[in-house]
């Protein structure tokens, strides 16, 4: 699929810097617990449902100001440490995909971010180089691995623009070392979702002796995003009612091949997230807590628990204040 700028014939080189496109806070949907999630510059895939086509190139044209250095990366990370720790949760590197970074840039955040014992997840395609891989493993403490497309490897080709060798090679590369792996795959009604892909996901699962799978329903909210970047990207034409239907019957069908498949928007006990005592009274009562900096989060915080389902005590008369996407520069304190 060409794009106005020609996004699939970008070269893939290596960065030089830490390219961030977004830093976004209270993240739900990126692994355990209240995390916030670094989106990084830079994919080697073209699939046809990319949620975040601004990341796709390492170049900085489509995300200006994109340049962190790792003090920058640390002074928002550090904002809501005590919440990761209350939560399970942490930090969640993704993109693009972040291990196309400059691995010694990249190692110095990893590093700062264990120095604070913060949890680490890194979500990616593993369609990288496995020395990127290989570096970065010891510090990483879950690899979010997605998934496109399993048995056909024709039409992963098709469907991202690459085959998937490189990607199956470094799975089997990185269970060998032990590292934590959980798969993902986002349901992409007519492409991915058929019964012949199912059983081929289910069985390369099995063959790694993994018995799991955490399913993403499709949206296409990056649509209307691709408009506003000026690029021509093709309408998949997917209503929410056949996604929703095929991450049901995906959920199913893998639950009959002896796969546990999860998925966040069908798991309402999942949406009834468990907090500490101490995370629910700075969420409902911001001004508690000394200084700007932990009245801005607590309203920030109470807001995400409304979204996930939480009941809002009575007593508090607050308005609900609408947390944002935070970028550098803009950020509260």
């Amino acid at each position: 699929m060409q794009t106005a700028r020609n996004l699939d014939d970008y070269p893939i080189e290596r960065a030089e810097k830490l390219n961030v496109v977004k830093i976004q806070r209270t993240c739900v949907h990126d692994g355990p617990g209240i995390r916030t999630t670094i989106f990084f510059q830079g994919c080697k895939l073209r699939c046809l449902w990319c949620q975040n086509t601004e990341a796709l190139s390492l170049k900085p044209d489509l995300a200006p100001d994109s340049n962190y250095s790792i003090a920058d990366i640390m002074e928002v990370v550090l904002r809501d440490k005590d919440y990761y720790f209350k939560t399970g949760g942490g930090v969640t590197m993704s993109g693009g995909d972040p291990l196309l970074q400059d691995p010694d840039s990249l190692i110095g955040l990893l590093k700062s971010l264990k120095n604070e014992n913060i949890h680490l997840a890194v979500e990616t395609s593993l369609h990288v180089p496995w020395e990127n891989v290989e570096r970065i493993a010891p510090y990483v403490d879950l690899f979010l691995a997605d998934l496109k497309l399993v048995g056909d490897d024709d039409l992963h080709k098709k469907l991202t623009k690459q085959d998937s060798r490189l990607i199956h090679s470094n799975i089997g590369k990185l269970i060998d070392s032990k590292s934590n792996v959980k798969f993902r795959m986002v349901m992409v009604p007519g492409y991915n979702d058929g019964a012949g892909h199912i059983k081929a996901t289910a069985d390369f699962l099995k063959s790694i002796n993994y018995k799991s799978i955490e399913l993403l329903k499709y949206h296409n909210m990056y649509e209307d995003k691709a408009k506003r970047l000026g690029l021509v990207w093709e309408s998949l034409n997917i209503t929410p009612e056949q996604s929703l239907a095929s991450v049901k019957n995906a959920v199913e069908l893998f639950k009959s091949l002896n796969i546990n498949a999860e998925c966040y928007d069908l798991d309402a006990s999942r949406h009834q997230a468990v907090f500490s005592k101490r995370v629910w009274q700075r969420a409902w009562h911001p001004g508690k807590d000394s200084g700007t900096s932990q009245q801005g989060i607590g309203s920030s915080i109470g807001s995400l628990l409304e979204r996930i389902g939480a009941p809002r005590p009575s007593h508090c008369r607050g308005a609900p204040r609408t947390h944002a996407t935070e970028a550098r520069g803009s950020l509260p304190a």
